[in-house]
This record gives structure tokens, C-alpha cells and sequence, in this order.
């Protein structure tokens, strides 16, 4: 009796053909949210950039308006049909790592705020916790992935 497997000319499946097109059904959405992200800081980059990193200095109102509406247009659509692309078992460790940096930002962000108001810190500053947060949940989902 010869038993079929699958080698190396056997044309795929049909569950891998599907897999290969959720897989670039996903690229294509991270690139087009990454655009996205990315047109915005470049236009923040080039109106801003003797001052891009002085958080005193303030921008203006309508670069930030549609950057803002930039950035939740590309979250809610990019979330809606990424939902739509992912597993349970993916779904599940995104779950877990958001969930670390909610617990880090729940928990850190008080911390300092009441720590800075006793003068054992300096004032919470903005983007070091939205940074931590981003960077807890990366390696929050590698962990989760890879363990």
C-alpha cells in the first residue's frame, strides 16, 4: 500500500493556499496601518523639525486634527479587519500582552504621579510611559509567542 504525502512538486492544498492568502491579507493591513503612521510623523517630522522633540513647543491645531483623525481612522479600520484575520490561539497571546501593558500603565502611571507630588520624583513624563507601555507589550507577545 503507498501512502501520499506531501513533497516538494505535489501542487498545495487547499488549506494552505488559503493560509498563504490570510497571511498576505495581513501584511498588506500592518503596511497599510504602518503607512499610515508613517505619512503622519513625516509630516510632523518636517513641520516640526527644529522642535520635534520639545514637548513645551506647541503644534498646530489642525496638524494635529488630522494626524489624530489619521491615527484613529487607521486604528479602528486596521483592527476590524485584522480581527477578522487572526486565531484564537493569536488572538489569545495579543490578549495577554495588551493586557501587560494596561497593567504596567494601571499600575506605573499612579505610582509616579503620587511619588512626583511627595518630591521623590520628577513630573510623569508622557512619552516615556506611552513608550514603556508599547515596549512591555512587545516583549510581553514575543513571550507569549515563543515560550
Amino acid at each position: 500500500m503507498m501512502v501520499a504525502t506531501m513533497g516538494a512538486g505535489e501542487p498545495p492544498r487547499d488549506y494552505e493556499g488559503i493560509e498563504r492568502g490570510r497571511r498576505r491579507r495581513k501584511l498588506a493591513i500592518v503596511l497599510a496601518m504602518g503607512a499610515v503612521g508613517g505619512i503622519g510623523g513625516a509630516i510632523i517630522g518636517a513641520r516640526e523639525d527644529g522642535h520635534l522633540f520639545d514637548l513645551a513647543h506647541p503644534w498646530p491645531p489642525l496638524l494635529c486634527l488630522v494626524v489624530a483623525a489619521l491615527f484613529l481612522l487607521a486604528v479602528v479600520v486596521g483592527t476590524l479587519l485584522m480581527r477578522r484575520q487572526v486565531d484564537e490561539v493569536e488572538r489569545m497571546t495579543k490578549l495577554r500582552a495588551t493586557h501587560a501593558g494596561a497593567y504596567l500603565l494601571l499600575v506605573g502611571y499612579p505610582l509616579w504621579f503620587l511619588l512626583w507630588k511627595g518630591g521623590f520624583l520628577p513630573e510623569p513624563q508622557h512619552v516615556a510611559i506611552y513608550a514603556s507601555v508599547l515596549i512591555v507589550s512587545l516583549l510581553a507577545s514575543l513571550y507569549y509567542r515563543f515560550r
